[in-house]
């Protein structure tokens, strides 16, 4: 009897773990992923879109934001196209609560100018570590680190601390207040004193 009240309580917590994990992966901030400001703006007036680009050592992430309905895009021999549900939530709850690293360098990807492209540090680029290895099995970690990443990775979401969110985005602005201030200076040297 006893025997059976604790595998009952313990079905009980798994469960309601379970769903706090699934209910925790649905639901993501459009407005935390969107201020970052876009790698790439297009020309097209009818549809128009912007693109982050992510770069996890010589793989390429685009997060497609087109009138607010986003999408995480990858590279697959010369086409983009679109990952997981699973994939795109998890890299939305990483931006979330991590916030992305800016990179101010430009890039030439398959005839897309990325200026500037983003990366992740810390935690942030552990837990898409995890989530890389998830979706794609693709790690350069040992097996048994592989391994621990996967347990661990349904638990990272729950663990409240500070978040370098806002760190993150006050150096993009800052980044893109200097780049500003540069363009102004260079049409300033260009326009005709009178």
């Amino acid at each position: 009897m006893n025997n059976q009240k604790l595998t009952t309580t313990f079905l009980v917590i798994l469960l309601l773990g379970f769903t706090l994990f699934v209910d925790a992966q649905t639901a993501y901030n459009v407005d935390k992923i969107t201020a970052f400001s876009p790698s790439y703006v297009s020309d097209s007036e009818e549809n128009p879109y912007q693109l982050q680009a992510i770069k996890y050592n010589k793989l390429w992430f685009f997060i497609l934001n087109s009138q607010n309905d986003l999408e995480v895009l990858t590279i697959e021999g010369d086409s983009l196209s679109k990952t997981a549900e699973f994939f795109q939530t998890g890299v939305f709850k990483i931006i979330e609560r991590y916030g992305m690293s800016c990179i101010n360098q430009t890039k030439l990807i398959n005839d897309l100018t990325l200026t500037p492209y983003y990366t992740f540090e810390g935690k942030a680029e552990k837990d898409f570590e995890r989530i890389l290895f998830l979706e794609y099995g693709y790690s350069k970690k040992s097996f048994f680190r592989k391994t621990i990443n996967v347990l661990i990775y349904p638990f990272t979401f729950f663990i409240k601390k500070k978040s370098p969110y806002d760190k993150q985005l006050n150096q993009m602005n800052k980044l893109n207040g200097d780049i500003e201030k540069k363009q102004k200076a260079y049409i300033e040297l260009s326009s005709p004193v009178l």
